[in-house]
């Protein structure tokens, strides 16, 4: 137990930041899962919930919860995972529609003017 007056305050100080911290990563986690969720289910991710993801991100950076290098392998990752599944779920989508039809085997009358051949010797 704390003896001083300056240790019992940094006692509860670092009861209340170890609260904050671990509510702060929680988020940070739970966002980057739930994007990655959608990401496997094949759902259209848009900006906003990349920006919701960085949100959090930015907010453990900020308190520095997370470092530098990790903070930014984090945003990376992220939004690699958001341009993959987006092309990928594009392409998805491309092959359940319906197959276009053939074009008609009937042409156009041809517009250009018949050119003389040349006599050769």
């Amino acid at each position: 137990m704390p003896i001083t007056k300056s240790a019992k305050k940094a006692a509860r100080r670092s009861l209340k930041l170890q609260k904050r911290n671990f509510e702060f990563k929680l988020r940070m986690k739970m966002a980057i899962k739930k994007f990655k969720k959608s990401a496997e289910k094949w759902e259209k991710l848009t900006q906003k919930d990349l920006n919701t993801v960085y949100k959090y991100i930015d907010k453990c950076t900020k308190i520095w919860l997370i470092k530098k290098k990790n903070w930014s392998r984090k945003k990376s990752n992220v939004a690699k995972l958001l341009s993959s599944t987006n092309t990928k779920s594009d392409k998805k989508v491309e092959t359940k529609t319906a197959p276009k039809k053939a074009k008609s085997t009937a042409t156009k009358a041809s517009t250009k003017k018949p050119t003389a051949k040349k006599e050769t010797k």
